[in-house]
């Protein structure tokens, strides 16, 4: 079966780090999950971050479970939701690739299966440090 791979970008406001620092944590698992933190680059520095603030890359990559792949391939096409879905049902709405709004309940609207598949490819990352104490 194939993986998936996830990747988290964020800004950490206030941590400036210099400019060839680039910290990177390993830390394995079911899930090979790494962090990278960094400063911006020249390039992201014109377009207006600040050296005040780092980014943070978290990856990893997950097995999916039986039925997963299908699950996002049904969110990519905006079918998880009916189209007259009552707007306390939608937990989030972006607008995906091609300019369509895509709508999403939260996990428990989902199949239990894929509910399952969250919690196991969450779990892993929420359970390291990032550094030890």
């Amino acid at each position: 079966m194939p993986t998936l791979q996830f990747r988290l970008i964020c800004t950490v406001r206030e941590l400036r780090l210099p400019r060839e620092a680039i910290l990177n944590f390993s830390y394995g698992g079911p899930h090979n999950v790494s962090v990278t933190l960094r400063p911006p680059s020249v390039e992201e520095e014109a377009k207006g971050h600040s050296v005040e603030n780092a980014f943070c890359e978290a990856t990893s990559t997950v097995t999916p479970s039986e039925g997963t792949p299908e699950v996002f391939e049904r969110v990519v096409a905006n079918q998880i939701l009916p189209a007259g879905a009552e707007e306390w049902v939608v937990s989030s709405e972006y607008t995906g690739p091609d300019g369509t709004r895509i709508r999403l309940p939260g996990p428990s609207g989902f199949p239990q299966s894929f509910q399952s598949f969250l919690t196991t490819a969450s779990v892993d990352t929420q359970s390291r440090p990032l550094m030890d104490s």
